[in-house]
């Protein structure tokens, strides 16, 4: 649910982004550093949800490996 309102909040924010662009007005720095930030957290929620997941996905495969190399 998080993931999905970030995700919104982003589309959003590049909506506006694309109707400033059309006014010929540049970004500002506190813009860019507003980008920054959610990106960061959108990468953050991403992390966090399937963090899980990848760190069973590798371990499955170390698993695999010693067992080859065990078994060769």
């Amino acid at each position: 649910m998080l993931i999905l309102s970030l995700l919104s909040t982003l589309v959003t924010y590049a909506q506006s982004y694309t109707s400033r662009m059309q006014r010929d007005d540049g970004l500002e720095t506190v813009e860019y550093a507003l980008i920054a930030a959610l990106i960061a957290v959108v990468a953050i929620g991403v992390i966090g949800t399937l963090g899980g997941s990848v760190t069973t996905t590798f371990q499955s495969i170390v698993d695999a490996i010693n067992g080859a190399g065990a078994g060769g």
